[in-house]
């Protein structure tokens, strides 16, 4: 993974069993309510105090909160807690900091979601430093709080890596396969274990280079996405139906896995800058996800207006309050 790159996320809105007919964002119950507006309030509550999600140990809180146009921007403040430790300089070995399970060392990562005022999609861009983000978090805990507003309308929010096949293409034309892995499932194939009627279990096979090497021939790798050579073919077994073949395929900026057969595109991360580099300041973050979506919005028909980025947001949008759900 790139030390310094953003992942993409289409958010929809929908009626709950009825998750394939997305409603307007800019209008999600009918009655003027906006997915931008929410957003912004939801992270407002946020900044106020922050969230403490005690199932899964995890920290969030927000600052450097700004909404223009048809976007907010904001910094998100994550990390987890739950296990007590040190902070030791690695050059040194002197240990600098100990904390206990109600701290959590933090991470600050930049993030951006833009919007329509009338369109079935939005696009969430979230910074991943040294592989680590907060896109999880944040969506998640938005997620919840959204249901609970609109529980009488039955709404809900869904998210999903952005499709980029044109990324997904640039990807594959440079990425080297490095591993496979064939997956069985079912019945454990010795009958004469008593347990075997009862045994539902995976086998995992791993197919590495030759010794020495790193990465599979080019022209192997391509049958094998192409599904002219079955991976199972180059360890002898047979080829079943069920079994799931996965090629590990890297780029030297990210690693994907690749489920072969599958129609769907598998969720690229974009870098922003090279890994030697300092860390990015905000306005080239900003600037490199903007760029993804002035892309998006021409190529994938996001509906955004042509001055998406401008604009000041009236007093009754920046009042707009979804409040965050606190676990007590």
């Amino acid at each position: 993974m790139a030390k310094h790159a953003y992942v993409a996320y289409r958010l929809t809105v929908s009626r709950n069993r009825q998750p394939e007919d997305a409603l307007d964002v800019g209008n999600v119950d009918g009655k003027g309510s906006d997915l931008l507006a929410l957003f912004h309030g939801f992270l407002r509550d946020v900044s106020t105090s922050a969230l403490r999600d005690n199932r899964y140990e995890r920290y969030l809180n927000v600052s450097n909160l700004a909404a223009t146009g048809r976007t907010v921007r904001f910094e998100a403040h994550h990390g987890r807690f739950g296990t007590t430790g040190q902070l030791v300089d690695t050059l040194s070995g002197v240990t600098t900091h100990e904390f206990d399970e109600d701290e959590s060392p933090v991470s600050v990562t930049r993030n951006i979601l833009a919007s329509p005022s009338s369109g079935r999609w939005a696009i969430f861009l979230a910074e991943r430093y040294g592989g680590r983000g907060a896109a999880s978090m944040v969506l998640s805990q938005f997620k919840r709080a959204f249901r609970r507003r609109f529980d009488s309308a039955d709404l809900l929010v869904k998210h999903e890596g952005l499709m980029d096949s044109d990324a997904w293409e640039k990807f594959i034309e440079s990425a080297e396969m490095t591993a496979l892995e064939i997956k069985r499932f079912g019945l454990s194939s010795d009958r004469s274990h008593p347990m075997a009627e009862k045994t539902v279990g995976k086998i995992v096979t791993q197919v590495k280079p030759n010794w020495g090497e790193k990465k599979f021939p080019r022209r192997l790798r391509d049958a094998i996405i192409d599904g002219d050579v079955r991976a199972q073919e180059l360890v002898g077994m047979p080829a079943l139906d069920a079994d799931e073949v996965e090629a590990v395929l890297e780029d030297g900026n990210q690693q994907r896995r690749l489920l072969i057969g599958q129609a769907a595109v598998p969720i690229l991360a974009y870098p922003i800058a090279e890994d030697r580099d300092e860390r990015p300041a905000d306005a080239q973050v900003y600037a490199a996800m903007e760029e993804k979506v002035s892309e998006v919005n021409g190529k994938l028909g996001l509906k955004l207006p042509y001055d998406w980025k401008a604009g000041q947001w009236s007093d009754e949008a920046l009042s707009v309050k979804l409040d965050a759900i606190r676990d007590s």
